[in-house]
């Protein structure tokens, strides 16, 4: 599993209202996946980014 560190440099993060956020997240030769939701701060819309790099590292998604 990769550390928050590595996986950051592969994720956007912006805001869009108090606790809303749109994220993506790109990683070469394994794709991108991109969502618009509602967190209600930076630290859950950005763990919710992580796990989709994860899961894109993983293959599983």
């Amino acid at each position: 599993m990769s550390n928050e560190a590595d996986l950051d440099r592969y994720i956007s993060l912006r805001r869009i209202d108090r606790r809303h956020w749109d994220w993506t997240v790109r990683i070469p030769e394994k794709g991108y996946k991109n969502c618009e939701e509602w967190a209600p701060n930076e630290t859950v819309a950005r763990d919710e980014a992580r796990e989709a790099a994860r899961r894109l590292l993983d293959g599983d998604d």
